[in-house]
């Protein structure tokens, strides 16, 4: 493995942050055209297919608050690297 000096890590923390809200954008694309694309269904069935839906569209409402922890740890990292010692 290689060491990360700060620039680098905080590099590699911004990176992330992007790398995280494209895939959560993608994904929730890609849940939308599933949806779209099931068939009409009725009773049973109709109930477990919203409540899957529901449920991850719940989780990707979550996931926007794991970008805005990365972004306070980018802004943290900044400012120690900064401030820090040189």
């Amino acid at each position: 493995m290689f060491k990360l000096n700060k620039r680098g890590s905080i590099l590699a923390n911004s990176l992330s942050l992007i790398v995280v809200g494209i895939a959560l954008i993608i994904g929730i694309v890609v849940v939308a055209q599933v949806w779209s694309s099931i068939p009409s269904l009725t009773g049973a069935a109709n109930t477990t297919a919203q409540n899957i839906f529901n449920t991850t569209l719940q989780a990707y409402s979550l996931m926007t608050v794991s970008l805005i922890v990365m972004a306070a740890a980018a802004i943290i990292a900044v400012l120690l690297a900064l401030t820090g010692p040189r």
